[in-house]
């Protein structure tokens, strides 16, 4: 996946590469790269409480359990396409989020 900014193509997988020698190498990106998760598992759980006082989805569903999944299903699926660009990066993760919410949708 390359998006333009100006007359430069960004290339996102080299660019997640860069991050994580960034998050080995140096711990001030390690200490952001794990901040940055720790808020993205609080807001996934936020939105999953939210949806669950709407009826949206199942109530027996541990917000935290399934936040976890999800992130590491969207970090795992960004992992795949750096090692495997071939397969489309926004198709596999259509496919495996909408596989997560038919399993905690009612």
């Amino acid at each position: 996946m390359q998006l333009c900014k100006g007359s430069e193509k960004i290339d996102y997988r080299i660019l997640h590469l860069l991050l994580f020698e960034g998050v080995q190498k140096y711990e001030i990106i390690g200490k952001h790269y794990n901040e940055f998760y720790h808020n993205l598992q609080n807001f996934i759980i936020d939105v999953l409480d939210d949806v669950k006082i709407q009826g949206i989805i199942r109530l027996d569903i541990d917000s935290t359990e399934i936040a976890t999944v999800i992130q590491t299903t969207m970090v795992g699926t960004v992992l795949m396409w750096i090692g495997i660009p071939e397969m489309p990066l926004e198709n596999r993760m259509h496919s495996n989020i909408d596989f997560l919410w038919k399993y905690i949708t009612k």
